[in-house]
């Protein structure tokens, strides 16, 4: 039986870096949520179209409609560094409502890698 979850990635020091969502929630569970200054976020740093995506105009119109119903009352995740591992819609979506600052939690360490693990099917 194939399990579906989701991933997050992230290019970081030249590799693509994949993680399992779930963990990296589970890990943000208990964290406290700090405001961050949008200015502290990298906006040249690419978290879309890294893994497999194609980038077209059907991918472009689906990560519009997901920022458009991002939730911005859960704080963005953040990894140990600052590097944003689930929200990047929610970032956006703040930066088009003019806000000066996101809720984040940042983790004390990194979640699993899962490069080399992907079995199952991947929402």
């Amino acid at each position: 039986m194939m399990m579906s979850f989701q991933v997050c990635s992230l290019k970081f020091d030249g590799r693509v870096l994949v993680f399992d969502v779930r963990e990296i929630f589970e890990m943000a569970r208990d964290l406290p949520i700090k405001e961050i200054p949008i200015s502290h976020f990298d906006l040249k740093e690419m978290t879309w179209f890294i893994n497999t995506e194609e980038v077209n105009l059907q991918s472009i119109v689906d990560h519009f409609k997901r920022t458009q119903s991002a939730d911005l009352s859960i704080p963005l995740i953040l990894s140990p560094d600052g590097h944003v591992l689930d929200g990047t819609h929610r970032l956006v979506k703040g930066i088009l409502e003019g806000r000066r600052r996101v809720a984040c939690v940042r983790l004390d360490r990194w979640p699993s890698e899962l490069n080399g693990e992907l079995s199952g099917d991947i929402a």
